[in-house]
């Protein structure tokens, strides 16, 4: 991506195949720690966005972020205005990913990327929504254990309805 170029995976969602913690010294102290999902089971958070998911594990850093189906899209009609500034209409499913990535890294968590940049997939949940890596920057645990790794995956697996990969 070149200096100019303003165009990244925030700015597009992904298109899929058809409680008080401690915070990391790294963490902004003005950033608020997460208390307002609600909890899905074995300690994971859920945040419903109008058309995304999130599942958090506060205690890992490490969460999910289920992006609806295209299919299920609806594009909001172009004012006039829009048309003469060259802006393009939103669509609800984008205005909610712009939305749900802001309030995630406000909260500290953001979306896991590989070593090319792009969005580190988990799989696809059972009703067909891709799952996006996430990591929190305020985990409890600042050097987890493989163990537990491997349950605080298991258990937003099991939240998401995400199948094995």
């Amino acid at each position: 991506m070149t200096d100019g170029d303003q165009s990244s995976h925030r700015n597009e969602p992904p298109r899929p195949p058809e409680a008080d913690t401690e915070r990391n010294e790294s963490t902004p102290a003005d950033r608020p720690v997460h208390d307002t999902a609600d909890t899905a089971e074995d300690g994971v958070e859920m945040i419903e966005f109008a058309a995304h998911t999130a599942y958090l594990d506060p205690l890992s850093g490490a969460g999910l972020l289920l992006i609806p189906p295209p299919r299920d899209d609806l594009v909001l009609p172009a004012p006039r205005e829009f048309g003469r500034h060259g802006r393009e209409p939103k669509s609800l499913h984008r205005a909610d990913w712009e939305y749900a990535l802001g309030e995630l890294e406000r909260l500290g968590w953001i979306i896991f990327d590989d070593e090319n940049g792009v969005p580190e997939v988990a799989g696809t949940s059972a009703d067909g929504r891709l799952a996006l890596c996430l990591f929190g920057d305020s985990a409890v645990v600042r050097e987890p254990s493989l163990v537990e790794i491997a349950r605080s995956l298991s258990a937003l697996r099991r939240a998401a309805n995400i199948g094995r990969p």
